[in-house]
């Protein structure tokens, strides 16, 4: 009987102490479909993550699967309504019939000069400027919090350019629609690939040419691939707002103290993001020319083309809006509040002179500070 009661008592003793511990917090998951190396994660969601850790003193714990291993690229924003993820890197042209309103800011890369000025642009657009952008997430159960941008996009190709004529002979890799329009203009075969097929594409043939950017060379081996880099002219930055895109439920369930530590870090992910892919865009240039990429001046003709779509793209924008059941005058304000905002963070970036932390300072100030979840 004793040898009972003791055994019972160390049972209760032990489930004392299981009871008495804390509860183990359950990671805030994030999902992405891009490689772990790639800017995003390396310079963005990773080190954000673990600084809120940090500032939380550990209460807050951020787990990443990349490559899609949850999602692909467009079913990323279900996967995040259905909490198949806490959260996650929502590319805003990949659900254009879901998301037209968000998809219709990422055609406005021919304003797009200065990546960080873009992604800071698009971010105050999207929280503040755009309520139609936020009744779309709204719908999805989802918030989209931070961003970051892509650098400069050119004409990659693994094939080698003598003329402009050569172009119309090509198929080329456009997700986009400013990019199928690019494409069709020069009497080129627009070909879409999710981003994770893009290699696949190029190997094979299916597509000869992507327009994106050169960091790609080293990050994803196309330096290995291309024969050809146009760079006299390109489309400009991509920002992507969605970066960090959030599930209400999840948001909701998070301390105040967690909620605050992230909101405190999201410029982080913007800046350090952005001049990361910058940098790594100028380092895979050089290493693509290293490796045989030859840069290709198809001289005037291609230029004049060039300049004149350009000229007619804010037209197109605006007709892609129509299309996809936005009214004109509502795309039209959309359009003009973004070409003001660029203007704005134009000259906020310039008077930084590179000075990151002074750019963060400025999105506390101007964006997450206001924010009201």
């Amino acid at each position: 009987m004793r040898v009972r009661i003791a055994a019972v008592a160390a049972a209760l003793a032990g489930l004392a102490v299981v009871l008495a511990a804390p509860a183990q917090a359950k990671d805030f998951t994030y999902t992405t479909w891009v490689a772990p190396a790639e800017t995003t994660v390396a310079a963005g969601i990773a080190p954000f993550f673990k600084r809120v850790e940090a500032e939380t003193g550990g209460e807050f714990k951020g787990k990443i699967f990349t490559a899609g291993q949850l999602a692909g690229q467009p079913a990323t924003l279900t996967a995040v309504r259905d909490r198949v993820a806490d959260s996650g890197f929502v590319l805003e042209g990949a659900t254009p019939k879901e998301t037209p309103y968000n998809a219709m800011t990422a055609d406005f890369q021919f304003l797009n000069l200065d990546p960080m000025a873009a992604a800071a642009a698009k971010m105050e657009l999207s929280l503040f400027k755009c309520p139609e952008c936020q009744a779309e997430y709204k719908k999805y159960n989802a918030i989209n919090l931070g961003g970051h941008s892509i650098d400069t996009n050119f004409l990659m190709c693994t094939r080698e350019l003598k003329s402009v004529d050569d172009i119309a002979k090509l198929r080329i890799r456009a997700p986009l629609r400013v990019y199928r329009d690019i494409t069709t203009f020069f009497g080129a075969t627009p070909v879409y690939t999710t981003f994770p097929e893009m290699v696949p594409a190029l190997q094979t043939g299916q597509a000869h040419c992507t327009i994106g950017n050169t960091s790609w060379m080293t990050a994803y081996g196309l330096k290995d691939m291309m024969k050809s880099i146009v760079t006299a002219r390109f489309i400009g930055a991509l920002p992507c707002h969605s970066t960090f895109t959030v599930n209400r439920d999840a948001w909701n369930e998070l301390s105040p103290k967690a909620r605050q530590a992230i909101l405190r870090q999201l410029p982080k992910v913007l800046t350090g993001a952005t001049a990361y892919n910058t940098r790594q865009g100028k380092d895979g240039l050089q290493a693509g020319l290293a490796g045989g990429v030859k840069e290709v001046d198809l001289g005037t003709a291609f230029a004049s083309k060039w300049d004149a779509f350009v000229a007619d793209e804010p037209e197109r924008i605006l007709k892609a809006a129509v299309a996809s059941g936005i009214k004109r005058e509502v795309a039209q304000r959309i359009l003009d509040d973004y070409a003001q905002l660029y203007k704005k963070w134009d000259a906020i970036v310039k008077a930084a002179k590179g000075a990151t932390e002074k750019i963060d300072q400025a999105l506390w100030d101007e964006i997450y500070s206001k924010l009201k979840l």
